[in-house]
């Protein structure tokens, strides 16, 4: 373990809905709780979005709140 991190509990992870971009280049996805738009594209590609699932940290869900990612 690395300093600091001795106290802190495991991160929670749950099995979650999310939409993944179709381009297979670019790996961005979004959560299902948090879409943009009713008609889901992907805001840098305007490429169509599949819903998938990915095990991802359990967030507690806020009004406005917004959960995005894009990896490389």
């Amino acid at each position: 373990m690395l300093k600091g991190q001795l106290n802190k509990p495991p991160v929670q992870e749950q099995e979650t809905s999310v939409w993944i971009c179709v381009k297979e280049e670019y790996k961005g996805w979004v959560r299902e709780d948090f879409p943009f738009n009713k008609v889901l594209k992907c805001a840098l590609y305007d490429s169509e979005m599949v819903r998938r699932t990915k095990v991802l940290p359990i967030l507690s869900i806020e009004k406005n709140a917004v959960a995005v990612s894009c990896e490389s």
